[in-house]
């Protein structure tokens, strides 16, 4: 990515982005609340990211690949299907997050 991508990815996050972030988060059986306290965020603004509510910036969807154990690349390369089977064989770095 470029120097000009490193503020927000867009201004509104695609229905594909939002529902992987929330389908992987949940095939993870992780929290909101986890996930954000993870990255350093409260659950309100993971949630909000999750949502679209605000825009997704470079740097978070770095942390939250890293904390999945995935790239960007892979997050947006792969199918919903894909990733699932990822990380079923590629278990995340992160194990110990508390469940929803």
């Amino acid at each position: 990515m470029s120097k000009s991508d490193v503020g927000c990815l867009n201004q509104e996050i695609g229905i594909e982005t939002k529902q992987k972030l929330y389908l992987v988060r949940r095939l993870l059986g992780w929290s909101q609340e986890a996930l954000g306290e993870r990255l350093g965020l409260s659950q309100r603004h993971y949630g909000r990211l999750e949502n679209g509510d605000i825009p997704l910036k470079v740097d978070t969807l770095e942390a939250i690949c890293h904390e999945w154990g995935i790239t960007q690349q892979q997050f947006y390369t792969l199918s919903l299907e894909q990733l699932s089977e990822l990380l079923k064989n590629e278990p995340p770095y992160s194990q110990s997050l508390t469940k929803p």
